[in-house]
């Protein structure tokens, strides 16, 4: 496999911004990494029956621990 490396001269006010916009990069990559994933979702397929109680089950993971909404008809 080849590398390839190629090396610049920067001031020091293009070496701040280019560190700069890195640390962001860094910062969204991590956010990234660790937002919050459905481990476990719900069924693609749900048996409703009238007049009977319907319990679903989500797992979620992240950090840090994501808050959970549960809406009903967007409410």
């Amino acid at each position: 496999k080849d590398t390839h490396k190629r090396y610049f001269e920067l001031s020091a006010e293009v070496f701040a911004e280019a560190l700069l916009e890195h640390q962001r990069l860094k910062q969204v990559a991590i956010a990234e990494k660790n937002r919050a994933k459905v481990t476990k979702g719900l069924p693609d397929v749900v048996a409703i029956m009238e007049d009977k109680s319907l319990c679903l089950t989500c797992y979620i993971d992240g950090d840090p621990a994501p808050e959970i909404f549960w809406l009903h008809n967007d409410r």
